[in-house]
C-alpha cells in the first residue's frame, strides 16, 4: 500500500510498486512484434531486479482505442510520440494512476518512447515530481528525481523532438514521391488489397461494393437500411469486427476510386504535435485514372451522386449540439455532436411509387402517403398535403388517389417519350448551357494570348533566378504556380478545340436517354423508374377551385424547366446587349 505524505502544499505517495511504459508508432506486423519484445524485455527486467508491478493498475490501448487490461504496466499501440500526449490513452491513464500513488517509478526504454514533444515531456516530468514519482530513461541512464540528470534530460528531449520532426517530414515527402509512382501509401479502401505497394481489386469485397450501389440506386434503400442488411448477413468489414453503419456505406457511395479515379496527396500533416491537417492546393494533388481499379461504371456512379444530392436537399441541414463528456481518466471536454437532420417535415422514401415526387404547389410541402378503408371495406391509397394534414398550415388538402395518379402518369409518360421534337429542343438547350458555342472561337483566341503571356512570365522568372535577383525558394514557388496556370489554360484550349467530340458524347447520352424512355414498362412502374425521368410532380388548387397537376421532367439529370429558364436568360442577355449596342 502507498504511504501518503505531504511536501509543502502537495500530497505525494511513496509506493513499493514501479511500472513501465511502452509504445510503437505504427500498427504494422513488424512494429507489433517490436512492441511484444518491449513488453517481454521489461517483464524480464523487473523480475531480474526484484521490481514489483501493481496488479491493480495498467492498460493496453490498441490503435483503434480499444482497452485491454494489463497487470501493472502501460502500452500504447500505433501512436506517434511526436503527437501531443492527449492522443496516447495508456500514457494518460498511467499519469493519472501515478497521481493516485499506485507506483513511484516509471521505467521506459528511451525519451523517444516517453514522448518527442519537448513541452509535453518536461511538463509531465514536472507534474510527476509533485507526487514524488520519478521516470527512469534506460538509454541515457537518467532519473528525473536526480538533480544531476536535469540538464541531460533537457538536451536529449530536444534531440528527440527534432529527430521526430525530421522523420515526419521525410515520411510525408516519401508518401508524395510514392504516390507519383503509383504506390498506395495509405490503408487500402474497401474493395481492394495492396499487392507490391499497389492497389488490386479484392473480388469478394468488390461484389459487396456493387451490391451497395445497386441497393441504393435500383431499390431505393437508404444508408442505414443497407448497413442493417449487410450486418444481418454477417458481411465482414475490412479490418475489424465492428458492424457496418450508415457512415461507412455513405463513404463507399461517394468514393471515386470505384470508377478508377485515383486522388492522392490531398492533405498533409502541418503540425504532428497537435495533429493539424491541412488541404494540399489542388494543383499539387495527384490525380489519375486507372481502369484496372474500376468496379462501378460512370453512369451508375453519377446517378448515385445525383440521388444523394436530391435526398440531402429534401432532408435539409444537419442539426448539432454542444455536449460535455468525461473520458476514461476523468477529464472533461466539450465537443460538437450531430443529433439529427432538420428534415423540413419530410424524409426520403422509395417505399411507394410516388414517394417524394409529389409536391403541394400551394404551400411548397410534400404530399404524404396514407391507406384508408372505404365504407365498402375496400382499401384505397392516397397522397395529400402533409402540411394540411399534420400542421394545418396549408388550407388545401390536394388529395390524390394513387390508382388515378398511376393511370394519369402512364399517359403522360407515353406522350412525353414520343415527343422527339421536345427531346431535340432539350438537347439544344443542354449543349447551349454546357458549351456556350457562340463564344468558343473568341475564347480560344483569348486563351492563346493568355498562354503566351504565361510562358513569357515563366521565362522571365528563370532569368530573375539566373541573375540571382530572387532566391531558389521564390523561383520554385513562382515556377510551380506558372506551370499549373499554363497546364490549366492548355487543358481548356484542348477542350474547346475538341468540343465537337464532347457534344458527340452528350448526343450519345441523349440517344440512350430517348431509348430508355421507349423501353419503360408502363404496366410495372416503380419509384426508381419515375425518379430517373421526373424531378417532381406539382399538385395545386387554382383560384377557380379546380385541382391541377404539372410534371417537371428530367433531361440528362437536369430539370427541363431549368434548361428552359437558362435559355430564356441567354436570349434576354443577347437582347439587352443588342439594345445597348444600338
Amino acid at each position: 500500500m502507498p504511504i501518503s505524505l505531504y511536501k509543502g502544499d502537495t500530497m505525494f505517495s511513496e509506493s513499493i510498486f514501479s511500472t513501465f511504459y511502452g509504445r510503437v508508432s505504427t500498427d504494422s506486423d513488424e512494429q507489433t512484434s517490436a512492441l511484444e519484445n518491449q513488453e517481454q524485455y521489461w517483464l524480464n527486467y523487473f523480475e531480474k531486479n526484484n521490481l514489483k508491478l501493481n496488479p491493480d493498475c495498467g492498460a493496453y490501448y490498441s490503435r483503434e482505442g480499444n482497452l485491454e487490461p494489463r497487470k501493472g504496466y502501460y502500452i500504447d499501440e500505433g501512436i506517434s510520440g511526436y503527437k501531443s500526449k492527449k492522443y496516447r490513452k495508456a500514457f494518460l491513464r498511467m499519469i493519472q494512476d501515478a497521481k493516485l500513488g499506485k507506483f513511484s517509478k516509471i521505467y521506459t526504454r528511451s525519451i523517444s518512447r516517453f514522448g518527442r514533444n519537448v513541452t509535453d515531456i518536461l511538463n509531465t516530468i514536472k507534474e510527476l515530481k509533485k507526487y514524488n514519482v520519478g521516470v527512469y530513461f534506460e538509454d541515457i541512464n537518467a532519473d528525473t528525481l536526480n538533480p544531476n540528470d536535469e540538464f541531460k534530460l533537457l538536451i536529449f528531449a530536444g534531440i528527440a523532438q527534432e529527430e521526430s520532426r525530421l522523420k515526419s517530414a521525410s515520411v510525408q515527402k516519401g508518401k508524395m514521391v510514392a504516390a507519383k509512382n503509383g504506390i498506395w501509401a495509405g490503408r487500402e479502401p474497401y474493395g481492394y488489397d495492396i499487392n507490391n505497394g499497389k492497389l488490386v481489386i479484392n473480388e469478394e469485397e468488390a461484389k459487396i461494393v456493387e451490391l451497395i450501389f445497386d441497393l441504393y440506386l435500383q431499390y431505393g434503400w437508404g444508408l442505414s437500411r443497407i448497413a442493417k442488411h449487410l450486418n444481418s448477413n454477417n458481411t465482414p468489414r475490412k479490418r475489424s469486427a465492428k458492424k457496418w453503419d450508415h457512415s461507412l456505406v455513405g463513404k463507399i457511395l461517394k468514393n471515386r476510386i470505384y470508377i478508377g479515379e485515383v486522388w492522392l496527396h490531398r492533405t498533409y500533416i502541418k503540425d504532428p504535435q497537435q495533429n493539424i491537417i491541412e488541404i494540399v492546393p489542388e494543383f499539387e494533388q495527384i490525380k489519375y485514372i486507372d481502369e484496372n481499379l474500376r468496379i462501378i461504371d460512370d453512369n451508375k456512379f453519377n446517378q448515385v451522386q445525383q440521388i444523394k444530392s436530391e435526398r440531402y436537399s429534401m432532408f435539409g441541414d444537419f442539426k448539432y449540439k454542444m455536449v460535455e463528456e468525461v473520458d476514461d481518466l476523468g477529464n472533461r471536454k466539450t465537443k460538437k455532436v450531430r443529433i439529427g437532420i432538420d428534415r423540413k417535415n419530410q424524409r426520403y422514401s422509395g417505399a411507394h411509387i410516388f414517394s417524394n415526387l409529389l409536391r403541394c404547389n400551394n404551400c411548397g410541402g410534400m404530399l404524404r402517403f396514407k391507406k384508408q378503408k372505404s365504407t365498402s371495406g375496400k382499401i384505397h391509397s392516397y397522397y395529400f398535403c402533409s402540411n394540411n394534414d399534420r400542421l394545418g398550415s396549408c388550407e388545401f388538402r390536394n388529395l390524390q388517389r394513387e390508382e388515378e395518379l398511376i393511370e394519369w402518369i402512364r399517359q403522360e409518360i407515353d406522350e412525353y417519350r414520343l415527343d422527339y421534337s421536345r427531346h431535340e429542343r432539350n438537347f439544344a438547350y443542354f449543349t447551349e448551357l454546357k458549351f456556350d458555342l457562340n463564344e468558343v472561337k473568341d475564347k480560344i483566341i483569348s486563351l492563346q494570348r493568355n498562354l503566351e503571356e504565361l510562358k513569357q512570365d515563366k521565362e522571365a522568372n528563370f532569368k530573375l533566378y539566373s541573375k540571382e535577383l530572387i532566391d531558389e525558394n521564390e523561383f520554385a514557388n513562382r515556377d510551380k504556380k506558372l506551370k499549373h496556370e499554363i497546364s490549366q489554360v492548355e487543358d481548356e484550349i484542348y477542350r474547346l478545340n475538341n468540343i465537337d467530340r464532347e457534344i458527340e458524347i452528350v448526343r450519345k447520352k441523349h440517344d440512350e436517354f430517348v431509348q430508355a424512355l421507349k423501353e419503360i414498362d408502363l404496366e410495372n412502374l416503380d419509384n426508381i423508374t419515375l425518379r430517373k425521368i421526373i424531378k417532381e410532380i406539382k399538385i395545386f388548387t387554382h383560384i377557380d377551385g379546380k385541382l391541377y397537376r404539372y410534371i417537371e421532367w428530367k433531361y440528362l439529370d437536369e430539370s427541363e424547366e431549368f434548361l428552359l429558364d437558362e435559355h430564356i436568360n441567354k436570349l434576354l442577355e443577347q437582347f439587352n446587349l443588342t439594345n445597348s449596342d444600338s
